[in-house]
């Protein structure tokens, strides 16, 4: 939820980041 909030203000992710927020999106979507 925190790394969608920081999209949705725009910020930029890096690649590394980005797969970070998934698997961690992916954790969240499955608990």
């Amino acid at each position: 939820a925190r790394v969608q909030h920081w999209v949705s203000q725009g910020a930029q992710l890096s690649p590394s980041v980005a797969r970070l927020a998934k698997q961690v999106g992916a954790q969240q979507a499955a608990a």
